[in-house]
């Protein structure tokens, strides 16, 4: 009985393992967005949906204001967490489903900024994604 139970657990287990896999394959390519105008304000449309951020890989400019509207298009609650180069929280907005949330940002140093939706799971499937901040 012991030897069924544990079969069965492990064909879960990688039953789990591959529905992962597959999760993450879905999420689709990264798209990059460069914000590089001559004005150092910035109004970016993000969609969130289901386990993902689009665009997800921003550029902009040392100085630069970015407003963010971010535009859950899922019917699942998503969040919006923006953390520093040095990995301190600086934006953590809910995403409520269906609805557009504006979110300012001011860019005051270089480096890389991480942004994900904190939900369980939901960073690990591929809602996550980053704004490279450059010196002009």
């Amino acid at each position: 009985m012991k030897k069924y139970w544990r079969a069965r657990r492990a064909a879960i287990s990688i039953a789990a393992l591959f529905f992962l896999a597959a999760a993450v394959s879905c999420a689709g390519p990264q798209r990059q967005v460069s914000l590089n105008g001559i004005s150092k304000k910035h109004v970016l449309d993000i969609k969130a949906s289901n386990f993902k951020f689009e665009p997800n890989n921003i550029k902009v400019f040392r100085g630069d204001k970015v407003t963010f509207r971010i535009e859950n298009t899922s019917d699942t609650l998503h969040d919006f967490t923006l953390k520093d180069p040095g990995g301190k929280i600086i934006r953590d907005v809910d995403l409520p489903a269906g609805k557009t949330v504006v979110v300012p940002v001011a860019f005051e140093k270089t480096g890389i900024y991480t942004f994900y939706c904190d939900r369980p799971f939901h960073k690990q499937l591929g809602m996550k994604g980053q704004v490279e901040v450059v010196a002009k």
